[in-house]
């Protein structure tokens, strides 16, 4: 997995306004994004699990997430995800509320190299899995 700063930065928290506003409207939508995710829990529970599986869930919850609210992408985040797919990546997503931060690329490891140049000057964030919860130590990309 591959962690991508977009470069853009956003209020999250009016995007989530907007998307909480629209809430009874995007029922069904909504429900979908649900399955999707129940999707994700069967294969993490399953025997069979692939990356290139995952790669496509984030790929199935990402077209839906972005039908919420106009706000969560635009042309550029558009770029950038597409440019990712072109260079191997299985999925991708926006993560969190939408209109900027960071983008999740699920790859083969040997696609890895070939995202990084294909997104040039985007910074690409090391993360690691923690049993603790999300925590932010300090980061400084020189």
């Amino acid at each position: 997995m591959l962690l991508c700063f977009t470069g853009f930065a956003r209020t999250a928290s009016e995007i989530a306004a907007e998307q909480i506003s629209k809430m009874e409207m995007n029922s069904k939508l909504l429900d979908e994004m649900s399955e999707v995710t129940s999707d994700g829990l069967e294969l993490f529970r399953s025997n069979d699990f692939a990356m290139a599986d995952f790669g496509d869930l984030l790929r199935r919850q990402w077209v839906k997430k972005r039908q919420l609210s106009d706000s969560i992408t635009n042309r550029d985040l558009d770029e950038i995800y597409s440019t990712g797919m072109q260079a191997g990546a299985y999925g991708a997503k926006l993560l969190g509320a939408g209109g900027g931060g960071f983008m999740l690329f699920v790859a083969p490891p040997q696609t890895h190299q070939r995202i990084r140049r294909a997104l040039g000057e985007k910074m690409f964030v090391p993360f690691r899995f923690e049993g603790t919860g999300s925590t932010v130590v300090y980061y400084s990309h020189a």
